[in-house]
């Protein structure tokens, strides 16, 4: 009963400020001191690797390229530091590494010495803007690290998330507004009330606001961790209902929306050109990998024979706007619905793959670690000591030396 109550007074009080805000159904209106103005969309600057898959297109592309031979450069042995939680991801900025555990975050220099570390939850990826490091506390607060490594924030509770409430999705917009796609899973069932449903959040909000966020949309059905357009004005989630949703950012409406009928959305990331590049699976069990306008018009389509299944990251996009996944043990690249080449790549529980600026690609698996260039030919294969698993995306500085992390560490290697 009291799980029930804690439950009820969210829900009211959630419903109050709604009220209170004008959010009505999926709408809502922005809110700022002049009536229709909405925050500026920051231009950010061309950065290493600031988050998982890259971008907010989730096009895993880097525009540094490699220069490397296999030779290790130093390894920091972090097993012991972090209770052997597997390693998550390693972001790039000009301050360094973060390395996210899955409760743990640490800072290393270019030396792999350590500049500080802290406790994160372990669902939502951290990320940098500029030198500065974003992530979600164990106290289900967003926290922001400058490049001195103090705390930015005294307080940032993330709105519309609850205790059996997760973050899927943050962007920064703007030095002071972020964007928050939030769920929240219904409390257990009490004996003579109906089942709660879930709920779905997409909130525009900063760390002064409170409770006046700047909109709020409540939409239904589970949504994938939603991507950005290339100018970072439209935010686009497709759902478990078979549906794409388009919201505008500054405007603070939802600006389009289109359903894919039959389709089950594995995974998503955004061209070059503002197209949707969907992985998805449709109702009689054919695996496809299609490209949407955001009105939704199909551009292309290709059809993935059976097989082993896919790698779990996004669609990759290189510099000429071709498509890179890795589905049945093969690296394939598509070019408007056609294969231009592909690879094949080592069976492994963990495969990531990084594009760089001369449109080479680098893939890891297992402890197989392949550098082929744009045309499909191999640069260079490395392979780390038995049992040391790779279990993030690669990543290169602006040196060209790569990155790897491992169960057992982090690698540098040049």
């Amino acid at each position: 009963m009291a799980g029930w109550i804690t439950r009820l007074r969210q829900l009211i009080l959630t419903a109050v400020i709604i009220c209170l805000m004008g959010v009505i159904s999926c709408r809502a209106e922005p809110i700022s001191d002049t009536a229709g103005k909405a925050p500026d969309v920051k231009e950010h600057k061309v950065m290493m690797y600031p988050k998982i898959y890259a971008d907010y297109q989730q096009t895993s592309f880097q525009s540094q390229t490699a220069r490397i031979s296999g030779k290790r450069v130093w390894f920091v042995n972090s097993a012991d530091n972090v209770k052997g939680q597997k390693l998550q991801l390693i972001i790039l900025t000009d301050a360094g590494l973060t390395v996210q555990y899955e409760s743990r975050l640490i800072q290393l220099d270019f030396t792999g010495k350590l500049a500080w570390e802290a406790a994160c939850e372990p669902v939502l990826p951290a990320l940098a803007s500029g030198n500065r490091i974003f992530y979600r506390g164990q106290n289900g607060h967003l926290h922001g690290i400058d490049e001195q490594g103090r705390e930015m924030f005294e307080e940032f509770p993330i709105p519309n998330c609850f205790s059996l409430g997760d973050v899927l999705a943050l962007m920064p917009i703007d030095d002071d507004n972020f964007l928050f796609q939030t769920y929240n899973r219904p409390e257990e069932v009490e004996r003579g009330y109906p089942p709660e449903k879930a709920d779905y959040n997409l909130i525009l909000t900063g760390p002064t606001d409170g409770i006046n966020w700047k909109w709020l949309h409540q939409f239904e059905g589970n949504a994938l961790p939603g991507v950005a357009s290339t100018d970072q004005t439209k935010f686009i989630l497709l759902n478990d209902q078979s549906e794409v949703m388009i919201f505008d950012i500054p405007k603070g409406e939802l600006a389009g929306k289109f359903a894919v009928e039959g389709a089950s959305f594995a995974d998503a990331s955004m061209d070059r050109r503002d197209n949707l590049i969907v992985m998805l699976k449709t109702i009689e069990g054919e695996r496809k990998l299609c490209s949407y306008t955001l009105s939704g018009e199909l551009n292309w389509e290709y059809v993935l024979g059976p097989g082993t299944g896919w790698s779990p990251q996004p669609p990759a996009i290189d510099s000429n706007n071709r498509v890179y996944i890795i589905a049945n043990d093969t690296l394939m690249v598509i070019d408007e619905g056609e294969v231009k080449w592909q690879q094949p790549v080592p069976s492994a529980g963990y495969r990531y793959l990084t594009i760089l600026g001369d449109n080479s690609v680098l893939v890891v698996g297992g402890i197989e670690i392949d550098h082929f260039d744009q045309d499909g030919k191999e640069l260079l294969a490395i392979e780390l000591e038995k049992g040391d698993i790779i279990t993030a995306p690669p990543v290169i500085d602006n040196n060209g030396r790569l990155y790897i992390g491992t169960i057992s560490g982090i690698h540098c290697l040049e």
